[in-house]
C-alpha cells in the first residue's frame, strides 16, 4: 500500500515563510505481518530583507524523517509493532525506537 502526500503552506505561522512537506510511505503486508517504510522531508523558505544592506533574501532550511516499523496482528483485535526513526532537524540528528500496542474493542 503506497502513500504519497504533499503539503504547501504560504505564510506559515503568520511569518514570511513558505513550508513544503513531502512524504512517501509504503506498507508491505504478508499474512499477519506488516512492514512500513516512511520518508518525510520539510523545506522552509524564509523570505526577508537584510536590515544592514536592505537586500531581499530567501533562506532555505530542510528537515528529514525516516522511519521503519514491523508489526504483527496477534489476534483480530490485538496488534503489536516495533519501530525506529531517524530525524534530522537542522544540524541535529537523533534516533529513537518504540513499541506500539493496539487493542480494538466494540462498544
Amino acid at each position: 500500500m503506497p502513500l504519497v502526500e504533499y503539503v504547501g503552506l504560504k505564510g506559515a505561522n503568520g511569518q514570511t515563510a513558505d513550508r513544503h512537506y513531502l512524504t512517501g510511505s509504503v506498507a508491505l503486508l504478508h499474512d499477519d505481518w506488516t512492514l512500513r517504510l516512511t520518508q518525510s522531508a520539510r523545506n522552509n523558505e524564509i523570505r526577508g530583507t537584510d536590515a544592514t544592506t536592505a537586500v531581499n533574501f530567501v533562506d532555505h532550511a530542510g528537515d528529514t524523517l525516516r522511519a521503519v516499523s514491523l508489526g504483527y496482528a496477534i489476534t483480530e483485535d490485538l496488534n503489536v509493532a516495533v519501530g525506529w526513526r531517524r530525524a534530522k532537524l537542522g544540524a541535529a540528528t537523533n534516533d529513537s525506537a518504540g513499541l506500539f500496542l493496539e487493542y480494538a474493542f466494540a462498544f
